[in-house]
């Protein structure tokens, strides 16, 4: 299996991505969000995780760190890797912790509306990591 350095740091990266992606949509049902976004949030989650899973795997087959994903409320850490919450917490797209207890605040139509501003923002750093 031929891999890179950047290939390992990417895989790495993304599952921090992701991991904030879970925690952006589980605030959904909670928040009186509508059942469209609901069902986005909902499919999200599912993506996601089985995506985490899939890079988690990657990594293991080919001897490298594996990152193990903690969340608690709006709090992410990531565990097993040599980067730091800050690396993390500065990859493209990634929301800031004011814009997550903004998200985490906001209630019904405002919430919709945050969460898809904010998902749309988190998706585009996505493409800007690949």
């Amino acid at each position: 299996m031929n891999f890179t350095k950047a290939d390992v740091k990417f895989m790495t990266g993304m599952i921090g991505h992701h991991a904030q992606a879970l925690i952006m949509s589980r605030l959904a049902p909670e928040n009186g969000a509508s059942p469209q976004v609901r069902t986005l949030a909902a499919r999200i989650i599912n993506a996601q995780k089985d995506e985490i899973a899939t890079m988690q795997t990657w990594l293991r087959d080919r001897d490298q760190p594996v990152p193990e994903v903690h969340i608690a409320g709006l709090n992410l850490m990531i565990h097993g890797t040599d980067m730091d919450h800050s690396d993390h917490m500065n990859m493209a797209g990634m929301l800031s912790q004011e814009q997550l207890v903004e998200l985490s605040n906001a209630k019904g139509k405002l919430f919709d509306e945050l969460y898809l501003k904010y998902m749309i923002q988190h998706h585009q750093g996505a493409v800007t990591m690949v």
